[in-house]
């Protein structure tokens, strides 16, 4: 799902979950996502549910890796907007078997440097914490409608 505000290009992704499905969780990150945005302007904000970690910190257990992810975040020159404000470990999942940092939002440099910050909130209609940033953006003229999907 996506949706622009002015120059700012916003997509949500879901990406698949589940050690079995890693094989698809990387043609996502390698091939289907890329394929997606390769028109969007500079400004752009990827969020959701990616359903995997880059690092060691970012999870307890058996971490899920994936390479596809760093290459997809580095070949779009993104910064993970939550990581940018943490001090210490902080998970988004929690299950019996550990915990991690799969829900993120990345975003392009030129957006990155207008962060006022970036926190976790409860959120009762899921198992996962909210991942909230605070960005600061002109509001569209009165009358003009976000233009969702593509």
């Amino acid at each position: 799902m996506a949706a622009q505000l002015q120059n700012v290009t916003i997509v949500n992704i879901y990406a698949p979950s589940g050690v079995e499905r890693k094989r698809e969780r990387e043609n996502f990150f390698s091939n289907e996502l890329p394929y997606l945005l390769r028109d969007i302007p500079l400004s752009l904000l990827v969020e959701g549910d990616f359903n995997c970690v880059l690092t060691n910190i970012d999870a307890t257990g058996n971490p899920n890796y994936s390479r596809a992810l760093q290459e997809f975040i580095r070949g779009f020159d993104l910064l993970d907007m939550w990581e940018m404000s943490q001090e210490r470990a902080t998970y988004t999942h929690y299950t019996s078997r550990g915990a991690s940092k799969i829900d993120r939002i990345y975003a392009s440099r030129n957006l990155s440097r207008n962060k006022r910050g970036a926190e976790t909130r409860d959120a009762s209609f899921t198992d996962h914490l909210a991942v909230v940033i605070k960005l600061p953006l002109r509001p569209p003229p009165c009358g003009a409608d976000a233009v969702i999907g593509r």
